[in-house]
C-alpha cells in the first residue's frame, strides 16, 4: 500500500477559511489546536473602518455638488450597509461554526494520546512521525482555485505499521503562526512543503512536492 496515498484531503479541500480562526491552546495536561474566540472587537473596529469609507465617499460626492444628491446618498448607504452588514455577518457566523465544530487536534499529556475529534481518530502521541506544512499555486485555468495559493497543515502517523496523512486544516491565509506554534510544542517535526505542480484530479500518489529544507520528496516512495 502507498504510505501517504490515503489521505483525508488534498490541498485545497475540506475544511477551508478566509480567517486566522485557528490557535495553539495549553490548558494543564490538555493540549489543542482549536478555534479562536470571536474577536468582537476587531469586528467592530473593521466595520467602523469599512463604514468611514464610505462616509468620506459620501462626503466627496457632497462636496462635489453631484446630481440628484439624495439618490446618489441612497445608494452610498445602501452599499454601506450591505458591506457593513455582510463583513458582520459573515464573520461572526463563521467563528461561531466553527466553534461548535470544536477542536481540531487534542493532546493529553498525561495519557499520551492524540485525538482529531472532527475525524474521530486516536492514537499514540509517539505514532506521529510529522506535521506537514503545504502551500501551493495553483494554475490560473484550475476551475477548483482559480490561482489563489492555499496552505495546509496535515499530520502524518504511522500506527500499527500503516502510515496515514490526516488533514488538520485548509486556508487561503498563511498559517506561519499557526506553525510556529505546532512546532513549539515539541510533538513532532513541522516540514514544510511547496507544491508546484498541481492536479486536483489525480490521486495523492501521482504528486511530486518540493521539501525547501530536503530537496524534492516523492510521496510515493
Amino acid at each position: 500500500m502507498n504510505s501517504e496515498a490515503d489521505t483525508e484531503f488534498a490541498i485545497g479541500r475540506a475544511l477551508y477559511t478566509n480567517a486566522d480562526i485557528f490557535e495553539v491552546t495549553v490548558d494543564g495536561d490538555l493540549t489543542e489546536i482549536r478555534p479562536k474566540p470571536t474577536p468582537y472587537v476587531s469586528i467592530t473596529l473593521t466595520a467602523l473602518l469599512i463604514t468611514a469609507f464610505f462616509v468620506g465617499f459620501a462626503y466627496v460626492l457632497h462636496r462635489n455638488n453631484v446630481n440628484q444628491p439624495i439618490r446618489s446618498f441612497s445608494i452610498v448607504a445602501a452599499v454601506a450597509l450591505l458591506a457593513v452588514g455582510g463583513y458582520v455577518t459573515i464573520s461572526i457566523w463563521q467563528y461561531n461554526t466553527e466553534q461548535k465544530s470544536g477542536p481540531v487536534l487534542m493532546h493529553d499529556s498525561s495519557t499520551g494520546l492524540v485525538t482529531l475529534p472532527r475525524l474521530q481518530v486516536e492514537f499514540p502521541a509517539d505514532s506521529i512521525e510529522y506535521f506537514q506544512h503545504l502551500s501551493s499555486y495553483s494554475p490560473s485555468q484550475s476551475q477548483y482555485l482559480q490561482g489563489r495559493r492555499v496552505t495546509e497543515i496535515n499530520m502524518v502517523v504511522r500506527d500499527a505499521g500503516l502510515t496515514m496523512r490526516y488533514g488538520l486544516l485548509t486556508s487561503a491565509v498563511p498559517l506561519d503562526k499557526l506553525e510556529s506554534e505546532i512546532s513549539a510544542l515539541r510533538l513532532a517535526p513541522v516540514r514544510r512543503q511547496i507544491q508546484h505542480r498541481l492536479e486536483l484530479r489525480k490521486r495523492l500518489d501521482e504528486l511530486t512536492w518540493t521539501d525547501e529544507r530536503r530537496g524534492e520528496v516523492n510521496l510515493t516512495d
